[in-house]
């Protein structure tokens, strides 16, 4: 019951008298109702219950955090027109989404986006159960930006007096914010051992994979190829969702973190590339491309080049070239800084260049995600000559990994974030996954050095969860 959550007190009868008021109004559309919460810390709780579907996004060096629970509605698709039909989707969703601010937050109510690399993957084996493409509008909606912290209540017109009858049920998953009680903190206690399920095997055959990416950009086929590697490792019982994303959370504070919570599974990932982003007619998208080790006692050093190396200034040049001709005819003053600046995140730096101008009549968040992705950071170049070399070698299935995650708003403001450093929990595993750009200087070895590298992070955080 309601009382057992202990909700402020003013809360659900204000909930409660708001979808009285708009009961009966013959608008067949979406209607939110947004309400000011006193506090919230913007950790994510434990779930209500095992496998609880939930999303949640945090970018704290933004101070911006949002956490989605159940459905008020979902669009899902697939193949060459995905992101077009995601598009049309929210379009036809924010001509009949009415918002009550209630109390004047000024905060929005939206949708999670997100989408698989490759638009033709069927989603099968560990990504069963996932979509191919999903936009998914939250029945509750908890955000908090600043210091500024709302819950939105998000139902169909038709629903309205279902949503009163289940008003109880339906915030019982935020009961853990609602009550005022602070979110998890990193355990300090003896840490697991997850077990590493790939072998020399494995290892040997991503070489080859790399070998025959090298020989393949050598030949002039291609100008650059992105060979993903996946590591499973059993950790049974699986660490709690909260911890993990803590942990993460610590590790990556320069990071948008994201988990996503669907049946069976939950991925769970520290991007630090955004795909794109738009705010009030302005883009701004990130040229995220080459990588070395961080400053520090790292082997990797020994076969990994610096930033500084030909190879890695001619990797992030690449990605440079192609976001800029992606992006020039939707950008009015398409700007970016002379030369890239370093992004150091634990073990492993990174180039980027990031672009900023302001978008055309028309031009959508979604329709910009599908001149960009996928980046030559995650695919390659040519892009379609790639993604299709990519396909032969059967290293193209990778469900979300290297896809986008991201949040839009209703008024279709919002961002995409590159789905990168993550994992895939599910059945006492977590499938692991990392990729190396290829280029004509590449060495097998020092690539896989990178991947090491790359899967380290999320390893330590699986530890410690």
């Amino acid at each position: 019951m309601l009382d057992r959550l202990r909700l402020p007190d003013t809360l659900v009868p204000r909930l409660a008298a708001a979808l009285r008021m708009v009961r009966g109004e013959p608008d067949q559309g979406l209607i939110s109702l947004t309400l000011a919460l006193p506090s919230w810390d913007g950790r994510l709780p434990a779930p209500a219950r095992p496998g609880a579907p939930f999303f949640y996004r945090a970018e704290w060096a933004a101070r911006r955090v949002v956490l989605g629970l159940g459905e008020a509605e979902a669009v899902v698709t697939g193949g060459a027109g995905r992101l077009e039909a995601l598009d049309q989707g929210l379009a036809r969703l924010r001509a009949r989404w009415r918002h009550l601010d209630l109390d004047g937050t000024g905060c929005e109510p939206g949708a999670l986006a997100g989408f698989a690399f490759d638009p033709l993957d069927r989603m099968e084996g560990r990504w069963q159960g996932w979509p191919n493409a999903l936009l998914l509008v939250p029945r509750v909606l908890l955000q908090r930006r600043h210091d500024v912290c709302t819950l939105t209540l998000t139902v169909s017109a038709a629903g309205l007096a279902e949503a009163e009858r289940s008003l109880d049920r339906w915030l019982a998953p935020a009961g853990p914010i609602l009550d005022g009680r602070p979110g998890p903190v990193p355990g300090r206690g003896e840490r697991a051992r997850p077990e590493r399920l790939d072998g020399e095997a494995r290892r040997a055959a991503w070489l080859d994979l790399v070998r025959a990416s090298r020989d393949t950009v050598a030949a002039g086929a291609l100008r650059k190829v992105v060979p993903s590697r996946e590591l499973v490792v059993r950790t049974d019982p699986l660490p709690e969702p909260a911890r993990l994303v803590a942990e993460l959370e610590q590790r990556y504070p320069r990071c948008a973190v994201w988990a996503v919570s669907r049946a069976p599974g939950l991925l769970v990932a520290a991007s630090p590339e955004r795909l794109v982003g738009l705010h009030a007619g302005h883009v701004v998208s990130d040229a995220l491309g080459g990588t070395a080790p961080a400053a520090g006692p790292f082997e990797a050093e020994t076969v990994m080049p610096p930033l500084a190396s030909g190879k890695v200034q001619h990797e992030h040049a690449l990605v440079v070239e192609a976001i800029r001709d992606a992006l020039g005819p939707d950008v009015e003053g398409l700007a970016a800084g002379a030369t890239p600046e370093v992004v150091s995140l634990r073990n492993l730096a990174h180039l980027r260049t990031v672009f900023r101008g302001r978008v055309r009549e028309g031009v959508t968040l979604l329709g910009l995600a599908g001149r960009l992705h996928p980046t030559p950071a995650v695919c390659g170049l040519p892009q379609a000559e790639a993604l299709a070399w990519l396909r032969e070698q059967g290293n193209a299935a990778r469900g979300w990994y290297t896809g986008a995650v991201g949040w839009v708003e209703r008024n279709g403001d919002g961002e995409l974030s590159v789905v990168l450093r993550c994992g895939l929990l599910q059945g006492g595993e977590a499938t692991l996954f990392a990729g190396a750009g290829v280029v004509e200087e590449s060495d097998p070895e020092a690539e896989l050095a990178e991947t090491e590298l790359k899967l380290s992070g999320f390893l330590e955080a699986l530890r410690c969860a």
